[in-house]
Parts: structure tokens; C-alpha cells; sequence
């Protein structure tokens, strides 16, 4: 997947934890602090929300980028794509299912719960149409 001879650039959108501290964003967190103990040799690049004032950067090989874009923006996907693509991430990972369209080479995403899908009746006209 990666060249030998480069360190990967991984970048994982930590944009929910300005908002939350449950569910996704505490998977989030947990994994940016276990990676941190397993690998001292990728270029982690961390997504906070702008103006997110805590950072969660836990070792030296990761770094912090600031998004205008808002998480559940309807134009998410578009936006985060052109904030990120300057970064040349090889990976990017989207703990919320939402991956930006071209941030990277290759994209990892997660989805947690899939419940929407048999409840459409309780979603709201916004959710429905994400």
C-alpha cells in the first residue's frame, strides 16, 4: 500500500470532538492515543474543528490542521476535500462515514450504526437527505 522508502501521511478527521465526548468522538480519541503508542514512524495529521480550543496531538509524529468545514455541513465532502488536499495524505480515515471526496490516495471509513437505515421515520428531513 505505502512506498518503503516514504513515511506514510495519514491524516483522521477529529473534527466531532469539538462537539461531543461520546460515541464517535471517544472512538475517535481512544484511537489517536493507541496509535500513538504503536507507531512512531507515520505522519499523522489530526483534523480539529476551527477554534477547537483542546488538541489532540499525543506524540511528536502527529500534527494538527484546523478545518473551516463543519462536521454535517451538506457541502462537507466538497469543502474538506479542497481544505485537504494540499496535505497529500495517503489515508485518510472519516470515523463519522462522511469521507471527504479526494483527500487522499485511499480513505478509510467506519460506520458505527445502521439504524437510520431501518428507522427512517425518526430522522429528520436533513439527516434523510445525508
Amino acid at each position: 500500500m505505502f512506498s518503503t522508502t516514504t513515511v506514510p501521511r495519514i491524516g483522521i478527521d477529529a473534527r466531532l470532538l469539538a462537539y461531543r465526548k461520546g460515541g464517535i468522538a471517544e472512538y475517535t480519541r481512544q484511537l489517536i492515543f493507541a496509535l500513538a503508542e504503536l507507531d512512531h514512524e507515520s505522519n499523522y495529521t489530526i483534523i480539529h474543528r476551527l477554534g477547537d480550543k483542546q488538541s489532540y496531538l499525543p506524540a511528536a509524529n502527529f500534527q494538527r490542521v484546523d478545518a473551516l468545514t463543519p462536521a454535517h455541513h451538506r457541502l462537507e465532502r466538497t469543502a474538506l476535500s479542497l481544505e485537504l488536499l494540499p496535505r497529500r495524505l495517503d489515508l485518510m480515515h472519516s470515523p463519522d462515514f462522511i469521507p471527504p471526496r479526494r483527500a487522499a490516495r485511499r480513505h478509510v471509513i467506519n460506520i458505527h450504526d445502521l439504524n437510520l437505515f431501518d428507522f427512517t421515520h425518526l430522522q429528520t428531513r436533513a439527516s434523510l437527505g445525508y
